[in-house]
Formats: structure tokens, sequence, C-alpha cells
């Protein structure tokens, strides 16, 4: 059971319950400014873990940069200067 609570979805949080397909008319409810988006996006979850039949994973990666300076010369930073070239600051 989904945790939504807006009356306005009611109807089309029924329909996701009982996995039946949505008619254009529910698709044009969802996009009201006043339908809360966060519950549009708990529907849309429940039925993406009904197709793929798993959880979600996120997954972050970070490379921290200390300086502007790219030592590795590599062809996906063209923009970053070049140790002893004028722009280089470290």
């Amino acid at each position: 059971m989904l945790r939504t609570s807006s009356p306005i979805l009611q109807p089309i949080r029924e329909k996701v319950e009982a996995g039946e397909r949505l008619s254009l008319d529910d698709g044009l409810v969802l996009e009201r400014p006043d339908v809360p988006l966060a519950e549009v996006g708990e529907l849309a979850n429940l039925v993406r873990e009904r197709k793929k039949r798993q959880r979600r994973l996120l997954q972050h990666q970070y490379h921290l940069n200390p300086t502007n300076v790219c030592v590795y010369r590599c062809v996906f930073a063209p923009f970053a200067p070049i140790c002893g070239r004028p722009r280089a600051t470290l």
C-alpha cells in the first residue's frame, strides 16, 4: 500500500495498485499544479519496481580535483590548463 494521501490522486492510486493502465485523462490529472509531486513520484516508483522487479540502487562517484591543472593531459579535460602554462595555478 502506498503512503499517498491526496484525494485528487485516489482514482489513479487505485489503478496503479491494481496494475491497470492509466488513461490520457489520468495523465492530465498528474500534470496539474495542485497535485503533490512527491506522491506522483511515489506512484511512478511503484510502477518501476513492478516492471523491473528490483529495488533502486543509487551510486555516487566523486572525483575531487585540488587544482585546475590537468597533469594527465587526457582528452576528457581539454579545458584544463597544462602545468607550466600561464593559466595554470596551483
